[in-house]
């Protein structure tokens, strides 16, 4: 297991509005658990308008949704309206960098991927700015 420590500060000095740490835990090539780190509490924090992307791909009741953001993204909420599903993570930070998939399983009936694209929404902390 390697840890690392750095002194920042003098980085980011004036700017800590504008900066987030990201941290992961992986095991060989698989990232297990991802997470970031406001330098700031949220409502100081400049956020930026995401354009956001989604691809949903599968079928019947298994699908995935790959994100990704032009702009770093805290607490992104994914939902289907009118549709039940069961993610494996339904609120996710995204970097600008690094898409992220999700798999989920629809409850109910099956489902196409071009109706839950059209079923989609997303809500992230920007939005409630």
């Amino acid at each position: 297991m390697r840890i690392s420590t750095r002194n920042i500060s003098e980085y980011i000095k004036g700017h800590e509005n504008e900066y987030y740490i990201e941290y992961y835990l992986k095991e060989g090539s698989v990232v297990l658990s991802r997470s970031t780190l406001l330098l700031v509490p949220e409502k100081h924090f400049a956020f930026k308008k995401p354009k956001l992307k989604a691809v949903i791909s599968g079928e019947g009741k298994r699908f995935s949704i790959t994100l990704s953001s032009n702009v770093f993204v805290k607490d992104l909420e994914i939902g289907f309206d009118g549709v039940d599903v069961v993610f494996e993570d339904n609120y996710i930070d995204l970097c600008s960098e690094a898409p992220v998939k999700i798999n989920f399983s629809v409850l109910g009936a099956e489902q196409t991927s071009f109706y839950l694209k059209d079923a989609l929404e997303l809500f992230s902390i920007y939005d409630l700015l």
